[in-house]
């Protein structure tokens, strides 16, 4: 959702439109996720690979509801404002605020109750909000992108607290929720009874708007995902065309389905994007730095180009990484499964019984293909079956194969990860779905095949690979069990042994047009429509012609797309 925002927010900025990003400034750092305030203040925030020097701009005062005592009128925490500093940083068109509190902006994903959870996200959308119709922070907007659900009050509150509702400077603004992930476990469904507490007065809004928040199959639960739906004036944008499709079916929409229907009009999809040139810096950065390590002489000159040099840079770094994580080097084959490791990401279908092995399909791979090795790096969920089993496999599996299998589970510097991705010769994404995703894309600018899951984000920016007509750039299988998964691992090693084929879909994955640049003429059209500066009857030509937005999916349906 960062690289989404960053990416986005300059897109933006570089045809012209001026962009305010509102986060939570952040007291405790996360791993290599970001950066403690402090340290922040002291050597500035990062916009455009250029350090900015972050300020005290002021203060916003943010009003938090009563907690009630469980069937009583009494209150445990009365109705406050709570004073939170706002710090701004800006470059060019593009300008952050920070809000920082002691209590409500500890860390990025916490381990909190469900009041706390609450209660952080009254703060940021509250506090967001305070900013935007606060003159003294000198913004006007046009179109509020709010994204999941922690900023999922934002439009509840636009519609429904005269505060902002009524405010000169929000009174015209448009909506935009993006759905990042739609899946159960990402709504923010939080129960409104914990401990002998009622958590719905929190936010503050009077009783008849209860059951606009509250989840649409559980009414002692409160939605924050289904809060956004419900009020958002503008647009609901998927980080997919094919996710957006997905959410109006029940295994898609995960609850939700019935409000999507209700927006189906307002419903859009645009694939996620990476930027491209960056991208290749940093993998020509890297390629350099492993050649270097081996002692081997550069097999290029600064002038030239990454294409022609990225088999070069993938043999050395598949080598060094190799070396460094004790794997074997030589005729292998290097798959990878990098990110969060989740029940979503599809870990479960690796560790899926097949007959004669225990351990399920990877098992199964080492057995039957001695080249094959895997490097495994992310989080595991806490208290989560499946990745428990995951990992209790990969370490039995460690010990059977040595030299052939890597797992860390922690989250890794992005560096690392581009590092790891580069060197694999395949790029593993089993998920059970996908809303987006920018792994793969940052595999493909690496040269990296992809083995994965025809689904969402993933059927929108991977071609699959048929032997027939030659056509395609990864291997990916629609069914979501073992076998599928395990169809398509081993087309890919097939592949791996005959060289010129395997070129020739590296220099496809290569060309993906996937760049930030290529999803501009969608999102431009897609906030010029929702501000009324392009009309659907009047200018439904340019439309269709520049980005295929308000393309009916079937006769009759309202779903408009933008791809």
């Amino acid at each position: 959702l960062a690289r989404v925002i960053k990416g986005l927010s300059e897109l933006l900025a570089d045809a012209g439109v001026p962009v305010t990003v509102i986060s939570p400034f952040y007291e405790e750092a996360k791993g290599s996720s970001h950066r403690a305030a402090k340290d922040v203040l002291k050597k500035g925030l990062k916009i455009r690979e250029k350090s900015v020097s972050v300020e005290s701009r002021g203060s916003v005062d943010v009003f938090f509801g009563p907690v009630r005592r469980e069937n009583s009128p009494f209150h445990e925490t009365p109705a406050h404002r709570e004073r939170v500093e706002v710090f701004e940083a800006n470059e060019g068109l593009i300008r952050v605020y920070l809000l920082r509190h002691p209590h409500y902006a500890t860390s990025l994903y916490p381990s909190v109750n469900p009041q706390e959870a609450i209660e952080r996200a009254v703060f940021l959308s509250r506090g967001a909000l305070e900013v935007l119709r606060d003159p003294t922070f000198d913004v006007i907007p046009q179109v509020i992108v709010t994204n999941d659900w922690l900023t999922g009050l934002v439009p509840a509150y636009l519609a429904l607290d005269a505060r902002f509702s009524e405010a000169p400077r929000l009174r015209r603004a448009r909506t935009v929720h993006i759905i990042h992930n739609s899946g159960r476990g990402y709504q923010g469904r939080f129960s409104t009874r914990w401990h002998g507490r009622d958590l719905w007065p929190l936010l503050g809004l009077s009783g008849e708007h209860y059951w606009g928040i509250a989840d649409p199959h559980d009414d002692g639960m409160l939605n924050l995902s289904a809060a956004a739906l419900t009020h958002v004036r503008s647009a609901i944008l998927a980080v997919s065309k094919k996710y957006a499709e997905e959410l109006l079916t029940p295994e898609g929409g995960d609850g939700l389905e019935t409000l999507f229907h209700r927006k189906e009009h307002i419903l859009y999809g645009i694939s996620n994007a990476v930027d491209i040139e960056e991208l290749r810096g940093s993998y020509q950065e890297i390629g350099r730095e492993n050649q270097t390590a081996l002692g081997a002489a550069e097999s290029d000159n600064p002038s030239a180009t990454f294409l022609k040099s990225i088999s070069a840079y993938k043999k050395a770094s598949k080598t060094q990484v190799c070396k460094t994580l004790g794997l074997q080097d030589g005729r292998t084959v290097l798959f990878s499964l990098l990110g969060r490791l989740v029940e979503q990401k599809g870990i479960g279908l690796l560790s899926e019984p097949m007959k004669d092995h225990p351990h399920g399909l990877l098992e199964y791979l080492f057995e039957e293909y001695p080249q094959f090795q895997l490097i495994v790096a992310g989080p595991l969920a806490e208290s989560d079956p499946v990745g428990e089993l995951f990992r209790k496999n990969l370490e039995a599996l460690k010990k059977r194969f040595p030299g052939r299998l890597h797992a860390e589970y922690e989250f890794l510097p992005h560096r690392r990860i581009l590092e790891l991705t580069m060197a694999s010769d395949f790029f593993l994404m089993p998920s059970r779905y996908e809303p987006g995703g920018i792994s793969q894309l940052e595999a493909l600018a690496s040269g990296t095949l992809v083995v994965a899951r025809n689904v969402g984000g993933i059927a929108a920016t991977l071609l699959n690979y048929k032997e027939s007509s030659g056509k395609g750039n990864a291997f990916l299988f629609n069914e979501y069990n073992g076998q599928s998964l395990l169809n398509a691992m081993e087309r890919a090693i097939a592949v791996s042994k005959q060289a010129r084929k395997k070129q020739v879909l590296t220099r496809r994955a290569l060309s993906a047009a996937n760049d930030w640049k290529h999803r501009l003429p969608q999102y431009q059209a897609l906030f010029q429509h929702v501000t009324g500066v392009l009309r659907l009857n009047e200018e439904f030509p340019f439309l269709r012609q520049h980005c295929h937005l308000v393309e009916r999916l079937r006769p009759g349906q309202g779903f408009f797309e933008a791809y």
